[in-house]
């Protein structure tokens, strides 16, 4: 063999190397729970939430983000709430939420979970405030259901769907 014949032969292995990389890394598999945000020259450009198998245009397109589609549970710890009549109570609780739309959950909000545990401990401290201690102590339905009813008009901005909001407690402080 040559040296213009073994050049030749190492350019075309090297080329169909290159080929094969390509299209290999533009196969990706989309796992059940998830869904792949897709960017084609770095803007969006679709999503992948089913689960299977998505082709990416290869130098183009890639996946900029997965998103956990499965339920998720978001705690917010117990927080000191100033009262109406100038006490203190403690309240605590979780929200149940899961990702609707993951183009929004990834572009609309930086921190989804951060967010709505600010907005959930927030809204908290507001309607707390405007009840006396007493009243606070037997009020724990009502409040996850306004907390629930303002959570939702920023959740659905963001993507997710609030599935349950529950104060698990409101007790004195110590």
């Amino acid at each position: 063999m040559n040296g213009s014949a073994f050049l030749m032969t190492a350019v075309l292995l090297l080329f169909v190397l290159i080929v094969v990389v390509a299209v290999v890394s533009s196969i990706k598999r989309v796992p059940h729970g998830r869904a792949a945000v897709v960017e084609r020259l770095g803007r969006f450009h679709r999503v992948a939430d089913r689960p299977g198998t998505v082709l990416l245009l290869p130098l183009f397109d890639r996946v900029a983000h997965w998103v956990d589609m499965t339920e998720q549970q978001i705690e917010f710890p117990p927080e000191p709430v100033p009262t109406k009549d100038k006490h203190e109570v403690v309240a605590s609780g979780t929200v149940r939420l899961q990702v609707a739309d993951p183009r929004a959950a990834v572009y609309e909000i930086l921190d989804y979970q951060t967010a709505v545990q600010k907005v959930t401990l927030t809204t908290t401290h507001n309607i707390i405030g405007g009840m006396t201690r007493q009243d606070s102590f037997s009020a724990r339905g009502s409040l996850s259901r306004a907390v629930g009813t303002e959570l939702n008009k920023h959740a659905t901005r963001w993507g997710l769907r609030v599935l349950e909001v529950r104060i698990e407690d409101i007790s004195p402080t110590s």
